[in-house]
């Protein structure tokens, strides 16, 4: 079973082209310059926005097949989707905004605590940090129990112990629950601590490499 991509999305600078396969419970990493098409390709996934042409499933489910007329909505994919601005309700506090999704109010606690988040579980996401509301927001994520799991430069806010913490609670929950991650890094480091496999993405063309071999540039995690 795997996550089988084969798309093609016109963007302003160019076409986005992306032709990969995953495992599903294992992780990749996409990583490559700013505006080479890394987050588009998240929305893609997502079912936030559709492909000119192309595939995408996961396991037996179809998400997207442009010759078939098909295309499964965002709400029908059991995906959840982290942006880097960690989006939250900013009328709920931290808790609420978990417990609206994992409707347990213990499983928000266990979250909120793994993620150091728990002294702040009343606040609302205007009276903390970015890097709190990043690690709220995927609290809120990985409460869903979501098949399958992307994130989008989900430790840009966070300080080094902090981000250990978090790429711990991570592995940790999809070693439990058999999510499949696909992960946006500009950082090299980040990137090798998730996972061997990676997609670097240039000018819209997305290839398979390998994290710490020379196909991957050295000089691309510097911007």
């Amino acid at each position: 079973m795997e996550l089988r991509v084969k798309v093609q999305k016109r963007l302003p600078a160019f076409v986005l082209e992306a032709d990969f396969s995953l495992p599903l419970g294992r992780t990749l990493v996409i990583f490559g310059p700013s505006g080479s098409g890394k987050t588009t390709l998240l929305r893609l996934l997502a079912g936030l926005e559709k492909p000119d042409t192309g595939v995408i499933r996961f396991g037996d489910k179809v998400f997207v097949d442009t010759e078939a007329g098909l295309f499964r909505p965002a709400r029908k994919r059991y995906v959840s989707l982290v942006f880097q601005e960690g989006v939250l309700f900013p009328h709920l506090t931290l808790e609420e905004n978990i417990t609206l999704v994992a409707k347990d109010k213990d499983l928000a606690g266990s979250y909120l605590r793994a993620l150091g988040l728990w002294d702040l579980r009343r606040r609302k996401p205007w009276q903390v940090s970015g890097g709190e509301r990043q690690r709220a927001a995927l609290a809120q994520a990985l409460a869903r129990k979501p098949s399958l799991l992307l994130l989008d430069e989900p430790f840009s806010a966070l300080d080094e112990i902090t981000k250990a913490r978090v790429l711990n609670f991570l592995k940790d929950f999809q070693r439990k629950n058999g999510t499949t991650m696909v992960v946006v890094t500009h950082q090299r480091e980040e990137g090798e601590e998730l996972s061997p496999l990676w997609l670097y993405v240039k000018g819209g063309q997305a290839r398979l490499a390998v994290a710490g071999k020379s196909t991957v540039p050295r000089q691309a995690a510097v911007f």
